[in-house]
């Protein structure tokens, strides 16, 4: 099953039993292409519009959940809602696929954004990860998910050297490796490769 970028990646519902779906409250550019209500009954989820400053509970984590306070018609990446998922003194911050217009916003809110790890934002291209945002960060490890197949741009030397500079140990969702794992005992965090048995 192929899964696509933004709201067509709510195909996976068919294949992932799913108790809950969230979504941004202050988003209604980027769910305008499909019903997400009526796909989530379709599946049994249910349906929670969330609109900034949240803190989910998971377990012993917490999840702080972030928003724009404008709305980007033209520029729905923007739209992106933000994620710090916490466990301990460690942290992992989601950023989907924001822009660096709205990394300034972010900047701006003085919201908590640093991270042991930080999923890039729009696939590692150079229109998001400003060097400010990445310093701000500071993570120790970067996540770029991407095809170079599909998006050649998501695997560039400026984003490579910006993160080099900055001391970030990078990963590519495209490569030889089949899967890395990210773990955290909630004080540290580290990788580990996933093998998987040969059918």
């Amino acid at each position: 099953m192929g899964i696509r970028d933004h709201t067509g990646s709510l195909g996976c519902l068919a294949d992932f039993p799913t108790e809950c779906i969230y979504l941004s409250a202050a988003d209604s550019v980027t769910y305008e292409s499909i019903d997400v209500p009526a796909l989530a009954a379709k599946y049994g989820a249910r349906l929670v519009a969330l609109s900034g400053g949240e803190v989910l509970q998971l377990g012993a984590a917490k999840v702080q959940v972030w928003i724009p306070d404008k709305l980007y018609k033209k520029k729905d990446n923007n739209n992106s809602m933000v994620l710090r998922f916490c466990y301990g003194k460690t942290a992992f911050l989601m950023t989907g696929d924001m822009e660096k217009k709205a990394e300034a916003r972010l900047l701006e809110s003085g919201w908590e954004i640093s991270a042991d790890v930080l999923k890039l934002g729009h696939h590692g291209k150079t229109d998001s990860t400003g060097k400010e945002f990445l310093e701000k960060v500071k993570p120790r490890y970067g996540i770029i998910t991407g095809s170079r197949e599909e998006s050649p741009e998501s695997m560039n030397e400026e984003i490579a050297g910006r993160l080099k500079e900055c001391g970030v140990q990078a990963f590519y969702s495209e490569g030889e490796q089949l899967a890395i794992d990210f773990i955290s005992d909630g004080t540290s965090v580290w990788t580990e490769e996933v093998e998987v048995a040969e059918q």
